[in-house]
Parts: structure tokens; C-alpha cells; sequence
């Protein structure tokens, strides 16, 4: 049985699910997976704070944008069918 950390240097990191998880077991899932999106933004593309909020505002903004057009579209179509 080996008695090493499971992360030896300073440079290693647990993995995404391990640092999610706990939120998750506590019922907290959408600021779980709001940290995740913005954490996972702001490593891969490398770019500051504001830059990255900014960028999931305005992606929120056109899904919320998107959901409401489809909801309408599915709302008239089946109203036109009944």
C-alpha cells in the first residue's frame, strides 16, 4: 500500500469531477456547473476574469434568447394544429 499523495507536485491538480462533486452531493448543481463552465473557460482559452463572465453572460443571454423563440414557435404551431 503505497502512502503517496495522490498529487505529488504542485503543478498537479484533482480532476474536474473531484472539485464538482462535493457541490453536487449537497444540492447545489447550478453554481456547480457555473463554476465549472466559467473555471473550464478560463483555463482552456487562458484569458482573464472579466473577459470570461463576460462571455458566459452573453452566452446565457442568447440561449435564455434562443429558448424563449422556440417555446413561442412550439407554443403558436401547436395552438395553429389543435
Amino acid at each position: 500500500m503505497s502512502t503517496a499523495a495522490p498529487f505529488s507536485t504542485a503543478t498537479d491538480h484533482a480532476p474536474a469531477a473531484a472539485s464538482v462533486a462535493p457541490a453536487v452531493r449537497c444540492g447545489n448543481c447550478g453554481a456547480a456547473v457555473a463554476w465549472y463552465m466559467y473555471r473550464s473557460m478560463r483555463v482552456v482559452y487562458g484569458q482573464g476574469r472579466w473577459l470570461t463572465c463576460g462571455k458566459l453572460l452573453l452566452l446565457a443571454f442568447f440561449y435564455r434568447v434562443s429558448g424563449t423563440l422556440m417555446l413561442a414557435l412550439t407554443t403558436a404551431y401547436s395552438a395553429l394544429t389543435l
